[in-house]
């Protein structure tokens, strides 16, 4: 009984980081795999439910980037340094 329950645990922890790992990873269907490069658009920027600004960003699975962060922090009302 004392090897079973750590052997349990072991086997619980690999799969389970296994699982962790797969969700992690989007699906692509075939053909679509261009998805996973980074793209850049113009985005609608709100702060609450106030619209500020409309400016590029870049983005990818996993990040986003504001193309002029300088312009969007210029917009947020009553922001400290």
């Amino acid at each position: 009984m004392r090897i079973l329950i750590p052997a349990l645990l072991l086997v619980c922890l690999c799969t389970s980081s296994r699982v962790a790992e797969a969700a992690s990873e989007p699906f692509i269907p075939p053909g679509f795999e261009d998805l996973l490069e980074p793209q850049t658009t113009q985005v609608d920027v709100y702060y609450g439910d106030q619209y500020l600004l409309s400016t590029l960003a870049t983005f990818s699975p996993g990040e986003f980037t504001f193309m002029m962060p300088d312009e969007v922090v210029q917009r947020i009302p009553d922001l400290l340094d």
